[in-house]
């Protein structure tokens, strides 16, 4: 289990200010739950007050893309952070509730998934989601991984004032006529779903894109899939 560049990049900055060495401490919990867990391939931290996700994965598969998903249109993370229980969705396959959540977990092979909030003495601050590759990857097993990732969490927000370096405004640059396209047709898609301007549309694709640090046009291809209902 190995962070992405982009984690590895920030938490290394943000260790000069912690004085803690967060790459390794968080890695080293990571790499705990992949021994403990076999089927998880993946883990994101997300933090709301600094709107920050690390990640870290086993495979090729972009999870970021499941992230951005619910920071679109809801899931397992939101509900974690918002009513601050754990929540775990045992298979994707049968998930109505989230669709988009369902959708883009389906087509990078993720089948389960774990939320858990995180916490502090003076609130919630965020949630760590895990992403298990079978079914039932978490079922039984949700105190165990709580004790053994959730502790140390929370030094990663200490003096967290730095914004991951953000790929939104690089694709904003380039404002290229395929980004633009994309990001058009599926602003379409979610504005009618949502009940909201295409222009909030837009702008909720681009948060999320960035948000997830994902790209915009990818995060797009999975909204546009809503369309006609597929799941690849």
């Amino acid at each position: 289990m190995e962070p992405l560049p982009e984690t590895h990049e920030v938490l290394s900055r943000l260790s000069k200010r912690t004085g803690d060495d967060l790459v390794a401490d968080l890695t080293e919990q990571a790499q705990d739950v992949a021994v403990a867990v076999p089927g998880c391939i993946g883990i994101s931290v997300t933090l709301r007050s600094h709107e920050l996700t690390f990640t870290w994965m086993s495979t090729q598969d972009d999870i970021r893309l499941i992230d951005a998903a619910q920071y679109i249109d809801g899931g397992p993370c939101q509900q974690a952070f918002g009513e601050q229980v754990s929540c775990e969705v045992s298979d994707v396959l049968d998930e109505s509730q989230w669709q988009l959540f369902g959708l883009a977990s389906a087509a990078l092979g993720v089948r389960s998934s774990l939320s858990l909030p995180l916490r502090d003495d003076s609130g919630p601050f965020g949630s760590i989601n895990f992403y298990g590759r079978g079914p039932d990857t978490f079922t039984g097993r949700e105190r165990h991984i709580a004790e053994m990732f959730g502790a140390d969490v929370q030094s990663v927000v200490m003096n967290a004032d730095l914004a991951m370096s953000s790929r939104l405004r690089a694709e904003r640059a380039v404002q290229t006529l395929d980004i633009m396209d994309k990001v058009s047709i599926a602003s379409g898609v979610l504005a009618m779903r949502q009940g909201i301007t295409i222009e909030e549309a837009s702008a909720r694709l681009y948060q999320a894109a960035e948000r997830a640090d994902a790209p915009v046009t990818v995060v797009a291809e999975i909204v546009v899939q809503l369309r006609s209902g597929r799941q690849t």
